[in-house]
């Protein structure tokens, strides 16, 4: 099935995601996820009826649907594409955003013309005969459950001295800075909004919160977050980080109880490290 945006082209069937110059491919997941995104349109999917489908027989918790939703918007912003194409509905689920996608089969001319699918509960021949293959890749690529019971972090390094959520509606601005923290033995993880950080944050502990100042039109959002984690009793601490940090910055986010503000990888890096307790008790040890 094929979806067009604007000047981007989605192939659900191939995985590709396009704009006539270069490509990328995108995950199983994402696909079948946009495919019931759209089957369900103008109506919502709530999150259970999407983790039923997406990991069918297998036990994940509401953040690995979130990480999914999370990277796909990351994944079209990275390749320019800044429109907010899924809608999160709070409290109800996901939706597309609407007039955001329309289909695009009557613009493929050498192939043969596709169906609209029908709005209801049962799946395509496609999806009933690769079913088995999204449940190895399942298995494989999003282990629901370690030997304690921990849900596992997909990507994370066995050797990791902890994790981070890293919150900013455009990560691809951070690469770089992720990059760098990861090479030192720290996971990162992504949430674009305030809502979406609450959300990983009830489901999984991290040894520390950065978060940018602003996002879209609220210039104050992450001590917006800040102050919410701190309402509900979430002690996590946070850092600010900003390209153009401030007295009067530093003063207003640690009055609302963050730890301290950055604005390079270096500094972040030094005000992290008390945080991980491996990396604190090995510089103590020398």
């Amino acid at each position: 099935m094929q979806f067009r945006h604007e000047t981007f082209l989605l192939d659900t069937h191939h995985l590709k995601l396009g704009d006539g110059e270069r490509s990328v491919t995108l995950d199983a997941r994402m696909g079948k996820l946009l495919e019931l995104l759209y089957e369900a349109y103008p109506e919502c999917c709530s999150r259970q009826a999407l983790l039923d489908a997406l990991w069918p027989n297998t036990v994940v918790s509401d953040w690995s649907l979130s990480r999914l939703i999370s990277d796909f918007r990351k994944l079209c912003q990275d390749h320019g594409l800044d429109a907010p194409m899924i809608q999160t509905l709070k409290g109800r689920g996901y939706r597309l955003e609407s007039h955001a996608w329309q289909m695009a089969a009557s613009q493929q001319p050498s192939e043969p013309p596709q169906t609209v699918p029908k709005l209801n509960n049962r799946p395509s021949k496609l999806w009933l005969a690769a079913l088995p293959l999204m449940a190895l890749a399942a298995l494989l690529l999003y282990l629901p459950l370690s030997a304690n019971n921990t849900p596992l972090q997909i990507a994370e390094p066995h050797n990791a001295l902890g994790r981070v959520l890293w919150v900013d509606d455009h990560p691809g601005n951070n690469t770089a800075e992720r990059r760098f923290l990861e090479a030192k033995g720290i996971a990162t993880y992504i949430a674009t909004s305030t809502e979406e950080a609450l959300t990983i944050l009830s489901l999984h502990r991290h040894n520390a919160v950065i978060t940018d100042m602003g996002r879209d039109d609220d210039v104050l959002a992450g001590v917006h977050l800040l102050e919410q984690m701190r309402a509900r009793g979430d002690l996590t601490p946070v850092l600010f980080y900003t390209i153009m940090p401030s007295d009067e910055k530093r003063q207003l986010v640690m009055a609302k109880g963050a730890q301290g503000i950055a604005f390079d990888s270096t500094a972040l890096y030094q005000q992290l490290q008390p945080f991980f307790p491996a990396r604190s008790a090995a510089k103590q040890g020398k």
